[in-house]
């Protein structure tokens, strides 16, 4: 993750970086941290569907139950269809 950050501070912010210094932020359970970076993403590219999809999970994992539903959603209707299968464990 500071590998990232350093590449992110050098040649500034892209989406593909910030995507995955989230889901590495994410896959370590650092949640609060991994919000702020898919949050960070989202806010250059509004429908980068993957990020929405775990900023969704990020948001149920921090027990934000309605907003991270809303993400897959919106994940969903982009088109990364595995987002379906994630409301229909989180979301019912």
């Amino acid at each position: 993750i500071s590998d990232m950050d350093k590449s992110i501070n050098l040649k500034g912010n892209s989406a593909i970086k910030l995507f995955n210094k989230g889901l590495s932020q994410f896959n370590l359970k650092k949640f609060n941290e991994a919000l702020n970076s898919f949050n960070e993403l989202l806010e250059l590219d509004a429908s980068y569907k993957e990020a929405l999809f775990y900023r969704g999970l990020t948001k149920i994992s921090l027990e934000q139950k309605e907003e991270g539903c809303l993400d897959l959603s919106k994940a969903g209707e982009l088109g990364f269809f595995t987002a379906y299968d994630e409301i229909k464990k989180y979301c019912t």
